[in-house]
């Protein structure tokens, strides 16, 4: 039998005004499960915040009825999540439990678009855990959330200078030790 040369994808564009969103999980499915209902509600909070703002808010996967929920639950998933989304697309990874960052990590690396972070603030369901490990894991990875490659577009668009703009926020100038250098 003959090797059939896979054909390469040719992801589709991200639509104007659509903010599409992730969510990594857990590697065991008892968690994911009992967290489901938790980073539900996040989302839903998130997408009520963003349609105030006039974005539509696109899952970039769906939930899965026979596992009992929505998260990227293995690098595999995650995979083919990243192989899908429209690689400029601005994308928020919601997190609302524990989550193993190795399961969007190549995905992000290779984004395009800007990137943001955000979770709950819970102690039954620590999300901000899940958003630490993986904002610094993003980091390492050279790929900081929000940070030059994602920001650059995002504030030149924006009409901000990217070497007077915050290194990894978007539009903050000052911090602590005062005004942004330029030769930094």
């Amino acid at each position: 039998m003959p090797y059939a040369v896979p054909q390469p994808l040719t992801p589709s564009a991200a639509e104007p005004g659509t903010v599409y969103t992730v969510a990594s999980g857990d590697l065991r499915a008892a968690a994911d499960i009992t967290g489901w209902p938790s980073r539900q509600k996040l989302e839903a909070d998130l997408t009520a915040a963003l349609t105030d703002l006039g974005r539509t808010v696109r899952r970039a996967h769906a939930v899965d009825e026979k596992k009992g929920h929505g998260f990227i639950d293995s690098q595999r998933a995650g995979i083919e999540v990243f192989k899908q989304l429209p690689p400029d697309a601005p994308l928020i990874v919601v997190e609302g439990v524990w989550q193993y960052s190795h399961h969007v990590l190549a995905g992000l690396r290779s984004h395009r678009g800007p990137i943001l972070d955000v979770a709950n603030w819970s102690g039954e369901f620590p999300g901000l855990v899940g958003l630490l490990n993986l904002t610094g894991s993003l980091t390492k990875a050279g790929r900081p959330a929000c940070g030059p490659r994602a920001g650059e577009r995002g504030r030149a668009a924006r009409g901000g200078d990217p070497a007077t703009s915050g290194r990894h926020h978007p539009g903050v100038a000052d911090d602590a030790r005062g005004p942004a250098r330029r030769d930094a």
